[in-house]
C-alpha cells in the first residue's frame, strides 16, 4: 500500500512541476511573482485539466452507453419481428410436429 502512495505522490510532484514549467514558459511568472500567485496559477491549471479530463471521459462513456442502448433496441426489435413472423407462420400453416 505504501508503494501505491509513493507513486501517487511522485505523479503529483510531476504534475506540479509540469504546471510550473508551463507557467514560466507562458510568462505568467516572473521575478516579481510571489508564492500566492504561483499557487493560484498552478491550482487553476490543475483544476482546468481535471475538469477537461472529466468532461472528455463523461462524453466518451455517454457515447458508449448510447451505442449499447441503440444496439440493444435493434436486437430487441429484430427478435420481436422474428417472433411475430414465426407466430404468423404457425397460425397460417398450423402446428406441425
Amino acid at each position: 500500500m505504501a508503494v501505491i502512495f509513493k507513486y501517487i505522490f511522485y505523479a503529483f510532484i510531476i504534475v506540479i512541476i509540469y504546471f510550473l514549467g508551463i507557467s514560466f514558459y507562458d510568462g505568467a511568472f516572473n521575478k516579481d511573482s510571489n508564492l500566492k500567485e504561483v499557487t493560484q496559477q498552478v491550482t487553476s491549471n490543475a483544476a482546468d485539466m481535471i475538469n477537461e479530463d472529466y468532461q472528455r471521459t463523461k462524453n466518451t462513456l455517454q457515447d458508449k452507453i448510447n451505442k449499447v442502448i441503440s444496439e440493444s433496441e435493434e436486437t430487441i426489435e429484430n427478435g420481436t419481428d422474428q417472433i411475430e413472423s414465426e407466430t404468423q407462420e404457425i397460425m397460417h400453416n398450423g402446428f406441425k410436429e
